[in-house]
């Protein structure tokens, strides 16, 4: 169980960039900005969100997929 916490911690810590706050937002809804095109990460909120893909990728270390 704790290499599974630690797996956790440093999943999240991997991935920041300069500026990243170290805390996840929590994103309930958004508007996108999408100059030129729709070919962004995020275009519609029921779609997809930076808060669920990072729920996504934790369930993913937990259950081992």
């Amino acid at each position: 169980m704790q290499s599974k916490i630690l797996k956790l911690l440093q999943s999240r810590f991997r991935a920041l960039k300069a500026g990243d706050p170290l805390g996840l937002p929590i994103t309930a809804t958004s508007n996108y900005y999408l100059p030129g095109g729709p070919e962004a990460d995020y275009t519609y909120t029921r779609e997809g969100n930076p808060s669920w893909s990072a729920v996504e990728a934790q369930l993913e270390i937990l259950e081992g997929a």
